[in-house]
């Protein structure tokens, strides 16, 4: 096999070397930054017209392939808000290097119609030009998203096909809140890079990336921003955000913020079956919360220099849930009724520093984090004496920063850095009443984490091909305390090195790529506790200490020929963690629902995206099927019946900024780990329009029409299931209002470095 890939390798090599000559070189700006996204297109000097054109990608380079020679040509280069530049093109002649000045001249919307081609593949993954496209009259960030290739909206958020939700940066500064795609405005946005090769310079968790870039504006003076939206399902939910920005040069001031008013209902249906009992659930299930967010911030830019500093408060002052159900116990009917209230809050300080040192860039990111987290449970069951009432607590602190070294010169880029996370999570339980549960008890444990990684990544490119190779290095030290003891065989220390590669091939309308890369996923710090919580009178969830991080090495093969995007790939899995069905020790007939790792196995997937146009119909067909071949259990049960999920996104055209898309999303039944799926139908429609002048955006968004959303979902292990019918809760109506005075680019570089660790302490920040 080794040699056959080399061979295959040097085959393309030399036929890439026999074909054609090169034209390529980097775009910079007068700070030697690469400029990405510049247009680069190439003319006959004969008489200007056009033969070529390409763009440069986050190195600043570009490259034209397929030409017998390179003589009579002129080369154009031009960005917005900078001056174009012209380049003469003669035999063998070599481009290093191409400096932009910028143009202080102000610049007048311009728009373009015709169905443009939007997507193009690089060496990470795709981008999509969105400037003067069709996408640009869409309304905001998240829609954008969602009706791109690979893309599909689910109730949780965007996903991306096989990969799951992206990490999100809007002009290089991280998105920890989603709100923000919903006022980036769609006709602010230049361009997006969607990165499922994400390097190893990202947490190793990471599987994708997206990466949003605004258009660049020289307008100086206030900007403001806002918007609002009501949600109807059973009841109605209200939405208000806004935000203020000043710039002046090269100083960027902002603040905003935004407040959730959010109502849900829906019945839930729920069957539990034990070696000693048969219980159902069924009954209406109310929630309502509050969430507000605020954010400031201010950055600066001086010559070769950036730095920026970055505050946010979020909290929840109220989220209540409330459970009237009736219960049949093998015949034996009660009702319960269950309560539970929680608030929280949460803050975080990003600041920065990019700059350039020598004839290198670096960037500096230092993230601080702290929050609290407050929960009150209180269980009336008709046929016990006693609620149930406990309170658990939550508290946090998380200090991370990165320092990343880049340069990039002829056919080389390199780049490598350092990473240092340090997290401490305090939980507690405590009971506030006497009861008969032996599986509830007072719970005061404590995890630390310090975990520090180094990382380095190689590029080069010839005429049609390019080659990325990584490597990350993590060491992770872990303690557990109990009652502020340490538990020496709940604590960790271990060292993982995780490699990466991608190998791209270009020829013209067809652009192939091979990557292989490791990935560690850790488990939430909520799953690593030692509390268990009452859910019913025949269940618990119980956390699992000795859980182990996940680690899969993903092999994954790609193809783009034209509008079609084809990706097939195997992933071995190792740990994986999922939640399982388990007999209590003290009670046979009280099932315990608790994460575990699960046993080595293999998953294998293929992804698919296509999109065409037929007069005002421009559809998106996306799909996707995966297969393991998981066993597990005390009879060595098979979960490997394939999964497959298919999406289609109808867009329609019509004059004076009016847009429409019809969607329908469709699951077929399948395994996920040891989770059994009876899959699901979702169809949605969406109705848009602008007015003066894009400012104002008037939407009505139908999601879940026929309320068949929510999936039916089977969990069967060591001979104990879970069932899950509930229904309701997806269809909604949303309306919703923007309105921009006045675009301004943000200036804030802040990429941040403590995502991964944000997303493990879910409960404590939501």
């Amino acid at each position: 096999m080794s040699r056959l890939f080399l061979f295959i390798m040097v085959s393309l090599f030399l036929i890439a070397k026999l074909q054609a000559q090169c034209i390529k070189g980097y775009v910079f700006d007068e700070s030697h930054r690469p400029i990405e996204y510049a247009n680069a297109l190439l003319l006959l000097q004969s008489d200007s017209s056009f033969v070529e054109g390409t763009i440069t990608d986050a190195n600043g380079h570009f490259s034209f392939g397929n030409r017998v020679d390179t003589e009579g040509y002129i080369l154009k280069v031009s960005y917005v808000s900078y001056i174009d530049k012209y380049v003469e093109i003669h035999t063998n002649s070599k481009i290093d290097s191409i400096i932009l000045h910028p143009d202080n001249i102000e610049l007048n919307e311009v728009i373009v119609r015709g169905n443009k081609k939007i997507v193009s593949k690089n060496n990470y993954g795709i981008s999509a030009n969105i400037e003067n496209s069709y996408l640009s009259h869409t309304g905001n960030a998240n829609d954008v998203l969602s009706h791109l290739p690979l893309f599909v909206e689910k109730e949780d958020g965007i996903q991306i096909l096989g990969k799951g939700k992206p990490v999100i940066y809007i002009d290089n500064r991280l998105v920890k809140d989603e709100s923000e795609l919903e006022r980036l405005s769609s006709n602010s946005i230049k361009h997006i890079d969607i990165i499922t090769k994400p390097g190893s310079e990202y947490s190793s968790s990471v599987k994708a990336v997206v990466k949003i870039y605004t258009i660049r504006t020289k307008n100086r003076g206030f900007e403001i921003n806002m918007q609002s939206y009501v949600n109807m399902r059973e009841r109605t939910s209200e939405y208000f955000g806004g935000e203020l920005r000043y710039n002046y040069n090269g100083l960027n001031v902002f603040i905003n913020g935004d407040f959730l008013d959010n109502r849900r209902d829906y019945e839930r249906r729920t069957a539990y079956t034990t070696k000693q009992s048969e219980t159902s659930y069924r009954g209406d299930v109310s929630s309502n919360g509050q969430n507000a967010h605020v954010s400031g911030g201010i950055s600066y830019d001086w010559k070769q220099h950036s730095w920026g500093v970055r505050y946010e408060y979020a909290t929840v002052p109220s989220n209540k849930e409330q459970q009237n159900l009736n219960v049949d116990d093998s015949n034996l009917f009660y009702t319960t009724k269950s309560k539970f209230q929680n608030e929280s809050n949460s803050q975080y300080i990003n600041a920065y520093y990019n700059g350039k040192i020598a004839a290198w860039l670096t960037e500096f990111n230092f993230d601080y984090s702290r929050g609290l987290f407050d929960k009150l449970s209180n269980i009336n069951e008709s046929h016990k004496t006693n609620p149930i009432v406990y309170t658990t607590k939550d508290s946090y602190n998380l200090l991370a920063a990165q320092w990343k070294f880049n340069r990039h010169f002829k056919e080389n880029a390199i780049n490598f850095g350092a990473e240092y996370h340090r997290t401490t999570l305090n939980s507690v339980q405590q009971m506030l009443q006497k009861n008969d549960e032996k599986e509830l008890s007072d719970v005061d444990n404590i995890n630390k984490q310090l975990l520090a990684a180094v990382f380095a990544d190689y590029n080069h490119e010839w005429e049609h091909m390019s080659l990325i190779a990584g490597v990350r290095l993590e060491h992770t030290r872990f303690d557990y305390y109990e009652h502020g003891r340490k538990i020496q065989e709940q604590s960790k220390k271990y060292t993982t090195l995780l490699p990466y590669l991608t190998f791209n091939y270009d020829l013209g309308n067809i652009e192939a790529g091979l990557s292989l890369r490791e990935y560690i996923e850790r488990p939430s710090y909520a799953s690593l506790g030692n509390v268990t919580t009452y859910t019913s009178s025949k269940t618990r969830w119980q956390g699992n200490p000795y859980l182990e991080s996940t680690q899969t090495f993903d092999i994954n093969m790609d193809l783009m020929y034209r509008e079609l995007m084809v990706s097939l790939g195997a992933q071995f899995i190792k740990n994986g963690i999922f939640e399982v069905n388990q007999s209590s020790s003290e009670d046979e007939s009280i099932l315990i629902v608790k994460p575990i790792n699960l046993p080595k196995y293999n998953c294998y997937y293929l992804d698919a995206s296509y999109s065409f146009h037929c007069g005002i119909w421009h559809p998106i067909l996306n799909a996707s099927v995966q297969y393991q071949n998981l066993k597990y259990g005390i009879n060595q049960e098979k979960y490997n019946k394939p999964l497959g999920e298919f999406f289609i996104n109808n867009r329609f055209s019509f004059k004076r900024d009016w847009n429409i898309w019809l969607s329908f999303g469709y699951r077929i039944n399948g395994n996920y780990a040891t989770g059994y799926t009876y899959g699901y139908k979702n169809l949605g429609l969406t109705i848009s329009k602008s007015f003066f002048n894009k400012a104002l955006l008037l939407k009505l968004d139908c999601r879940d029409i026929l309320n068949t959303g929510r999936e039916k979902i089977k969990v069967e292990t060591n001979n104990l299931l879970m069932m899950d019918s509930s229904i309701g809760n997806t269809r909604a109506i949303k309306f919703s209002i923007t309105y921009k005075f006045k675009s301004l680019s943000d200036k804030f570089k802040g990429r941040g470095t403590s995502q991964d660790e944000i997303a493990r302490l879910k409960r404590v920040l939501y």
